[in-house]
């Protein structure tokens, strides 16, 4: 199942600080192309993206994170990042996909908090975490992870 069409209904602040709605860019076109591909053969879906700076792929990958909350019942997500700073500024993403949600009226949050957004009518999650805490995805099962700047682990 793509979930293209309802990543392209999340709502993105712009560098120039504007409101709009994802438009995805060649890279991350091509990420999410990469991704449906996967799903499509029934394979655990695996990326990983070297090196690449200002493609928006972060905010690609938490879309995808986000939308699988929706699609998937019992979906946990974890997004870990080399420091505080960058996890909360990651997260930050998602709590806007959740603020701008066109659907959002259908859902009914059982947590919202500076770490994690869950919902009641799915059981799924999105938490964050940064590396320095080794015990981050312990105690539940994770079913999607974005590594965020593994390099500075």
């Amino acid at each position: 199942m793509s979930l293209t069409p309802l990543v392209k209904q999340l709502t993105i602040r712009t560098k120039d600080l504007e409101l709009q709605r994802i438009a995805p860019n060649w890279a991350q076109q091509e990420f999410l192309n990469v991704h449906d591909e996967q799903v499509k053969q029934n394979k655990p879906v695996r990326i990983v993206v070297l090196k690449a700076r200002q493609l928006g792929l972060s905010t690609i990958t938490n879309a995808l994170l986000f939308a699988r909350s929706f699609v998937y019942e019992q979906s946990h997500s974890l997004v870990i990042a080399h420091e505080n700073d960058a996890s909360e500024y990651l997260f930050g993403m998602t709590h806007l996909y959740w603020e701008t949600f066109p659907y959002r009226e259908l859902y009914t949050p059982k947590y919202i908090s500076r770490r994690e957004l869950s919902w009641k009518e799915t059981g799924s999650s999105i938490r964050i975490a940064t590396a320095r805490n080794v015990k981050a995805g312990r105690g539940r099962t994770v079913h999607a992870l974005h590594a965020s700047e593994v390099a500075f682990w």
